[in-house]
């Protein structure tokens, strides 16, 4: 199991180190929507649900992330189920990174977790959740499952966070055990997502069996003077850069 630990915090680092060298790329081109909001506002707002305020950085976060990637994952991988990146490295693992976004006025879909599919994860809990990825694949590759959750405001280029986590693989159940999921918006009754509780009784969720234990979500970036980084840096979330609009 320390050696699925060491993996994933030794990913976790190198996917940290290269969204920290293109800091800057990346807010640009997550607030490239904003040059031509004109053009699309309007169209976006009636294909929305009624009574409900999608992200309008949903398919865009994909788009800008999957560039982002391919600069130091260079072997993509066709499956149709997984995150919205998964990657092949030539050491033996399969690399889930799914893109997450989060309207900042919704604190329920930021504070403290993050939404995972059933695609998005190995991490069953039995009894209750059963999930899509399988912990090794038949091939050999081990299952290495990350989120990158951008906090922003709604039709605007204040972004407030950018989150890495990483979720333990299915096979570190008996370390994390059930402590680090909340039922989705369904409950557990054909649940088909849970939310990843990374921060339990004030204590921010760790890599339990490395060295030190470093924490398995930190915020990338932040917005400087932002009350939402000042509330997720409370909960005890380490932050690695602020940035500004």
């Amino acid at each position: 199991m320390k050696e699925i630990e060491k993996a994933e915090y030794n990913y976790f680092i190198t996917i940290k180190t290269q969204m920290l060298s293109n800091i800057n790329k990346i807010l640009s081109f997550l607030n490239s929507r904003i040059n031509i909001i004109n053009d699309w506002k309007n169209e976006f707002q009636q294909t929305a649900r009624k009574e409900y305020k999608q992200s309008d950085l949903d398919k865009g976060a994909e788009r800008v992330f999957h560039k982002w990637a391919g600069l130091f994952l260079s072997e993509p991988n066709s499956t149709p189920v997984g995150a919205d990146l998964v990657f092949d490295t030539d050491n033996g693992f399969r690399i889930h990174i799914d893109i997450k976004t989060a309207l900042a006025t919704n604190t329920s879909d930021y504070r403290g977790v993050i939404n995972i599919g059933k695609n998005q994860t190995s991490f069953s809990v039995p009894g209750k959740f059963k999930a899509n990825l399988p912990t090794r694949y038949s091939d050999r590759k081990l299952t290495l499952t990350y989120a990158i959750q951008v906090v922003h405001e709604h039709f605007s280029e204040r972004i407030h966070a950018i989150l890495l986590a990483c979720i333990p693989n299915g096979e570190l159940f008996e370390i994390y055990r059930d402590k680090i999921v909340k039922a989705g918006k369904g409950g557990w009754k054909k649940a088909k997502d849970f939310r990843f509780r990374y921060e339990f009784r004030n204590e921010i969720l760790k890599f339990e069996l490395i060295e030190g234990k470093p924490p398995r979500v930190e915020i990338v970036s932040g917005l400087k003077g932002s009350k939402i980084v000042d509330d997720l840096e409370k909960l005890g979330l380490n932050i690695s850069n602020y940035h500004e609009v």
